[in-house]
């Protein structure tokens, strides 16, 4: 179900993006690939996840003998299941987001993600990108050639757990805003390129 914000705003520092909906994405599929095939070939071994909650926590634990830790991992963090596996979600893009900029937002995953929508990638946050995946918040734009509006979308996630805790460990969102918004990277007030002292302080 859509949650339509009207009148929402997001706001970083001097650059407002208003929030034009916003459908909280709650459940999954879960298939595990302890081999690292990289396909979706086999349509059997699926099972439901909750998304924003480890997989762990879902008693997904089984033993993965594929899977070799890096040596320097604590005893602790050897939670199974550790390795990859695929999550999907089917959602329904609403026919009155038409001519909006979609985004996948939130997570984190844990610990990295290669993402696509309805089978073309949309985003990647690995350790081949930055140094701490598993703490990153995603924010993949979606192109809209790739949505059908009114009818179910794929979203496909592979996922790869080094260690500890795996899976969609934080909110995830389908969320619509206007187009060509930028958010602020600075306390510089970009169109204006002048210096803020109140966004400073609060940077």
């Amino acid at each position: 179900v859509a949650e339509t914000v009207e009148d929402g705003q997001t706001v970083r520092h001097n650059t407002i993006t208003p929030l034009r909906g916003r459908i909280p994405l709650e459940k999954g599929m879960l298939k595990l690939d302890p081999k690292n095939s990289g396909t979706l070939s086999d349509s059997s071994g699926w099972r439901p996840i909750r998304l924003g909650t480890p997989w762990e926590k879902q008693g997904v634990v089984q033993n993965n003998p594929y899977h070799t830790y890096p040596k320097e991992t604590p005893l602790s963090m050897r939670k199974m299941y550790d390795g990859y596996a695929w999550i999907q979600i089917r959602v329904t893009v609403p026919e009155s987001w038409k001519g909006f900029d979609l985004r996948l937002a939130g997570g984190p995953i844990d610990d990295a993600d290669w993402t696509s929508f309805n089978d073309e990638k949309i985003g990647e946050t690995s350790f081949k990108t930055v140094s701490d995946p598993y703490r990153r918040l995603r924010n993949y734009r979606i192109p809209s050639r790739l949505i059908r509006y009114g009818k179910p979308n794929t979203i496909q996630i592979r996922v790869y757990d080094r260690w500890g805790f795996g899976g969609v460990v934080g909110p995830l969102f389908l969320t619509a805003e206007d187009q060509h918004q930028k958010d602020s990277w600075s306390p510089y007030v970009e169109p204006l390129n002048f210096y803020d002292v109140d966004a400073f302080h609060n940077w």
